[in-house]
């Protein structure tokens, strides 16, 4: 009888430790929409839940993933967690429909790791170029431009125009609708060198920038706030990452991989201001953000009568794997 008790507590506990370890994937019955990636590294994404199954691609630090489907425990290096099914960041699909993928689900977490700063010049270029864009602003705490700092090396600034939704009246001398165009290269960790060309005047300037803060979606070449300067001129430069409006009409902010680290997929919303211009999203491209794991409208109806159904369906081929 004794043993018998022994073995129900040794059963108990190990189906108690089974339960703490997928239950922090859901809430309540439901799987938790969104969690972040927490290994430092990258975390691998593969076609199939288990080891020997093939790579799609990889997943960066503190990227923000849909999840899917909770599917069989595995112990790896020592770490024992389920198998998680994912649905791909869509600026890594192959074609246009959604794609998914399955991860270890020790290095998934709901609170959004900690931003570490880049530690070397290639770093430093990932984290530059990986924003689709830099806003930067006037002493009004305006925006009056955009920076962009390509993977390919090539560079541009530009500055907004009467033209321009939102355009910053307070102090018209920074919004000149001038345009840069350049190349850019990172020296180490937090300095990096810009080379460009006024398109109009034919001007030509180079500036090497050290960065004395780094955040996730900001960074300054002084920590003076906004301090209202461009990266042609000699006072200190500041720059946040942002989208414009265009990237939110034709959804090419879903190829952006900055638009998941910075987490502004997480959300849309219809007759939004952006950039103090009012826009409604069409139906079309409404579409394509709920199939890319995008909520257009904060827990819509629309979003969760696409997901629930395809949840449920690969949450049973899950089960049926374990």
């Amino acid at each position: 009888m004794k043993k018998i008790f022994l073995l129900s507590i040794v059963f108990f506990c190990t189906l108690s430790f089974a339960f703490a370890d997928t239950s922090r994937f859901f809430k309540g019955k439901k799987i938790i929409p969104k969690m972040y990636v927490t290994a430092e590294d990258g975390l691998r994404v593969r076609d199939k839940p288990n080891l020997g199954s093939n790579k799609i691609c990889g997943l960066s630090y503190r990227l923000p993933v849909k999840i899917i489907a909770i599917g069989k425990e595995a112990t790896i290096d020592g770490i024992t967690a389920p198998w998680v099914e994912i649905l791909i960041p869509r600026y890594e699909w192959k074609g246009k429909k959604p794609e998914f993928g399955w991860v270890f689900g020790e290095y998934l977490s709901e609170e959004k790791p900690k931003f570490i700063e880049p530690k070397n010049a290639k770093e430093l270029s990932e984290y530059l170029s990986s924003f689709m864009s830099w806003g930067f602003y006037d002493k009004y705490s305006e925006w009056i431009g955009f920076m962009h700092f390509y993977a390919d090396g090539s560079f541009s600034e530009i500055h907004s125009s009467p033209e321009d939704p939102g355009y910053n009246k307070k102090d018209s001398s920074w919004s000149d609708g001038s345009k840069w165009y350049g190349t850019w290269k990172a020296l180490d960790k937090n300095t990096f060198s810009v080379s460009a060309k006024n398109k109009d005047s034919g001007e030509e300037r180079t500036r090497t920038v050290t960065l004395t803060a780094i955040t996730d979606v900001w960074w300054s070449e002084a920590n003076t706030g906004n301090s209202g300067s461009s990266m042609f001129d000699p006072k200190p430069v500041d720059g946040v990452a942002h989208h414009e409006i265009k990237t939110m009409r034709d959804a090419s902010i879903l190829k952006s991989k900055g638009a998941y680290l910075n987490d502004y997929w997480g959300s849309i919303y219809p007759n939004r201001s952006y950039d103090d211009e009012n826009y409604t999203i069409p139906t079309d491209l409404e579409r394509k953000y709920i199939e890319a794991g995008i909520d257009v409208y904060y827990d819509s109806d629309q979003f969760n009568s696409y997901w629930d159904p395809i949840i449920a369906e690969h949450q049973k081929r899950a089960d049926l794997m374990k």
